[in-house]
């Protein structure tokens, strides 16, 4: 079944060097390793492959689970048994397609004022799943979920990632003005608007200002979620976060101690709930906690040039 030199056969289909080329004959699953040369590297790639039966297409799943590692051709059975056995432990959720997930659970909490809680579980029911109350939900909404977990670890919060992008503060600057609360934007100069527009915008400072915004972001109320993930053969995966922050973001990804400031958890898990879930609204700009976050950032942005913008004004009363 396994060829070196770029290309393995097998009674499932063809692996080649590329991760998107490998392709099943008949329906069912199965997986393969298969070497694969790229740039004169060979690589150690893990394939597998799903038919649906309601689409009754191919879905192909391929992971490159070595990175770029050259490999002897002279290689002993017993060396390459040990390769596969050290490289396949490095992807605790190969093979956790959407078809395997028989049963998520999503407990939601959130305390302050007084204590409300919900629980959730969707099933799968053949080719899509049914939460309570009878709602469907399609396979491809839990699978973005289960790829969104299954993405590498962001050990920092990234801009781009959270959405904030050069055109996204563009288009708030405004917005955030009027959420300057240390000084009132509508009445400033233009000289005064110009100077906090610029550092608003100021893609070299966003790093930093929303950093000091996500450590010292603080609720009234103490939200908790975790959600586990039942896949076939008794595996279980768990999500869970307790974060204040917009996004409640950084999760926990099955207990680890480095967590991941992954947007793409907090939106993907947005899509499997029903509206009006606990904490739901925290997971992505629905509602007041994620556009708190261009609160902060207008109010960070507004404390850097607060100096300057006095000066303006001060500048603007002598001209007069």
């Amino acid at each position: 079944m396994f060829g070196l030199g770029g290309t393995c056969h097998g009674r499932h289909g063809v692996g080649t060097e590329t991760r998107r080329k490998a392709g099943p004959k008949t329906t069912g699953r199965a997986g393969w390793v298969a070497f694969g040369s790229r740039s004169g590297v060979d690589q150690l790639v893990v394939c597998e492959w799903t038919v649906t039966p309601a689409e009754r297409a191919k879905r192909r799943f391929c992971r490159l689970i070595v990175g770029s590692q050259k490999v002897d051709p002279a290689m002993n059975v017993v060396g390459f048994a040990a390769l596969l056995f050290t490289s396949v432990s490095l992807v605790p959720a190969l093979g956790q397609s959407v078809l395997q997930a028989q049963l998520i659970t999503i407990s939601s909490t959130h305390d302050g004022w007084g204590h409300t809680g919900a629980d959730l579980a969707i099933s799968r029911d053949g080719d899509h799943y049914v939460a309570a109350n009878h709602r469907t939900i399609q396979a491809k909404v839990v699978q973005d979920f289960l790829d969104a977990i299954n993405e590498p670890l962001i050990a920092k919060p990234e801009p781009v990632n959270m959405g904030i992008t050069d055109r996204w503060l563009l288009e708030h600057t405004e917005e955030a003005g009027d959420d300057a609360s240390i000084f009132n934007y509508r009445d400033g100069s233009p000289e005064q608007k110009e100077i906090f527009r610029k550092a608003f915008v100021d893609q070299d400072t966003i790093q930093p200002r929303l950093e000091t915004v996500l450590e010292g972001s603080q609720t009234d109320d103490y939200p908790q979620m975790t959600i586990k993930i039942q896949f076939d053969h008794e595996t279980t995966r768990t999500v869970s976060s307790d974060s204040q922050n917009p996004f409640m973001i950084p999760w926990s990804v099955d207990g680890t101690r480095s967590k991941t400031f992954n947007v793409h958890i907090s939106r993907a898990l947005m899509e499997l709930l029903p509206e009006g879930f606990v904490n739901r609204g925290r997971l992505t700009a629905e509602d007041r906690f994620a556009l708190g976050l261009l609160h902060e950032l207008a109010f960070e942005t507004a404390r850097e040039v607060a100096e300057r913008w006095k000066l303006a004004g001060g500048q603007r009363r002598v001209a007069r």
